[in-house]
């Protein structure tokens, strides 16, 4: 079975997936050793994410993480996608969840003892250096992202040997669990940036509408007479870019588009994003949501303007 590259948003790319093969965030990491092409991508992964209280503990807030089997944005990808979309959090049946928690690989962590730096009022990151020097439990969450044992070893010198110093796991904020777990667990989708981001891993994801790409088999269809004499490293950039009806925008067709879009002085920061090498709708809004480069009043036409470029 041949893996690919599936663009789309998640309601849309992962349908078109064999179960059970799309891969999680540290099996990426781990491909993108030997493929150099994925270090240039970015990734809705299968690590499932769930936000709950243990009252054990004094309701302490704690994320489980699960693999694909018990990825609950996935085993109920409709109705998650219409609550992340439209709500923010996804709130699955409490025995679907708790199930899921206490799924033998399922890891949990306490939100509390995680070393995490404020993003905003929502989200906070851990930072991991590429070098070491994390303590117990922040080792613990970034080998459940980045691999395990020498795998974690290996990726975090291919990090390094690309110039990178330090990658990022974000995720919910403890205060935030507070105030939002307390009518049940909710669920998040997952994401793997790309080198330009620092591989750095979303475990808070609800833009789930947002074109970007999973990997694993495609299920195969009537019409899909060619699906045999596909490599490794296919992707729907060179199936596109082999189409005569398709072509992606050059950077200066992107730049002109959205120039009336970015505030003036943050034109040149958010220019500085857009490489020469095409990409997709994904990664292209996740720069500018992610530098802050859009203002209150920006964000739907950037996005119209943006949609034009890259048409269904």
């Amino acid at each position: 079975m041949v893996l690919e590259n599936i663009e789309g948003n998640l309601k849309e790319a992962y349908p078109q997936v064999v179960p059970g093969t799309m891969l999680h965030s540290f099996e990426i990491m781990n491909e993108r050793r030997n493929n150099r092409d994925l270090r240039e991508l970015s990734f809705y992964t299968a690590d499932g994410l769930i936000y709950f209280l243990d009252g054990s503990k004094g309701y302490t807030p704690k994320l489980a993480i699960t693999k694909q089997p018990h990825n609950l944005v996935l085993r109920n990808l409709e109705e998650a996608f219409d609550q992340l979309t439209r709500h923010e959090n996804y709130y699955p049946d409490t025995e679907q969840a708790s199930e899921a928690i206490r799924a033998g690989e399922t890891e949990v962590f306490d939100l509390t003892k995680l070393k995490l730096h404020k993003y905003n009022s929502e989200t906070s990151y851990l930072t991991i250096p590429t070098f070491g020097g994390l303590d117990n439990e922040g080792l613990r969450i970034a080998q459940r992202v980045y691999g395990h044992g020498t795998d974690f070893l290996k990726n975090m010198k291919m990090l390094k040997d690309a110039g990178i110093e330090e990658t990022r796991i974000y995720v919910t904020s403890p205060d935030y669990v507070q105030k939002h777990a307390t009518k049940g667990q909710f669920a998040r989708a997952s994401w793997l940036n790309n080198f330009d981001y620092e591989s750095q891993f979303s475990a808070f994801g609800r833009y789930v509408n947002y074109d970007d790409r999973v990997r694993g088999v495609r299920k195969k269809t009537d019409n899909d007479q060619f699906s045999a004499q596909k490599s490794d490293n296919s992707s729907d950039f060179l199936r596109r870019g082999a189409s005569a009806e398709y072509r992606f925008p050059t950077r200066d067709e992107i730049l002109v588009s959205l120039q009336p879009h970015i505030p003036l002085p943050l034109w040149a920061g958010f220019a500085e994003t857009i490489p020469v090498q095409a990409q997709t709708y994904g990664d292209i809004l996740q720069k500018a949501v992610d530098g802050k480069y859009l203002c209150s009043t920006s964000g739907r036409p950037f996005k119209r303007s943006l949609r034009k470029l890259f048409p269904k």
